[in-house]
């Protein structure tokens, strides 16, 4: 039997808001290429405007900002429907890029929240600008001033927790050392697999 006093009920979830910077490409499904959403001070503003690189570093991550790879800065209006979405989409920045942004169904941009027939909400993948990016600016806090950009990471440093500033090259002209840098770091880890199962019987 339904019942239907369960199946009428509505929860209401508020989403994240507190994330200091998040992901719109990872670097782990674009070969070493990430593109990152993070608020920005006029300071920062001001520094990309004449031509400086950034250094960023948050509790979770740390970013070089290179002003030929950044996207778009400032006081963006990220709203749905803005012009700026409007210009992005028209832009088409991240074509060649594999991004997939998990969202909620029926997601409430002004409340940053859901509402739906189970806890929690459902959730649905979606590559399309004009649904996630409002969803992710409300994610990081809705700050008055973004920056969207590009950055070439190695693979194997974000395995690191102390990763240092990464040098901002083209990722084609790295590509060759980035293969023997992980083959390198196979081979070691198999060889410490090998001694670590290694079992000794001493007899007296």
């Amino acid at each position: 039997m339904l019942n239907k006093e369960n199946s009428n009920r509505k929860f209401t979830t508020p989403c994240i808001s507190c994330l200091p910077f998040i992901h719109i490409a990872a670097s782990c499904e674009n070969n070493g290429v990430r593109v990152v959403l993070i608020g920005i001070t006029e300071e920062q503003e001001q520094k990309l405007d004449a031509g400086e690189s950034l250094f960023i570093e948050t509790d979770r991550d740390s970013f070089n900002v290179v002003p030929s790879l950044c996207y778009a800065y400032g006081k963006l209006d990220l709203s749905p429907n803005s012009e700026d979405i409007k210009t992005m989409i028209e832009a088409n920045w991240f074509q060649s890029l594999f991004v997939n942004i998990r969202m909620f169904f029926d997601y409430d941009y002004k409340t940053h929240s859901v509402t739906s027939d189970i806890p929690g909400g459902r959730w649905f993948e979606t590559c399309r600008i004009e649904e996630y990016l409002p969803y992710l600016h409300k994610c990081i806090g809705a700050p008055e001033r973004v920056l969207i950009f590009k950055e070439y990471v190695r693979l194997g440093s974000l395995k690191s927790p102390n990763r240092k500033q990464v040098v901002n090259t083209s990722y084609s002209s790295q590509t060759k050392e980035h293969r023997n840098e992980l083959a390198k770091a196979r081979t070691i880890a198999r060889r410490k697999a090998r001694v670590s199962n290694l079992k000794f019987t001493i007899k007296l």
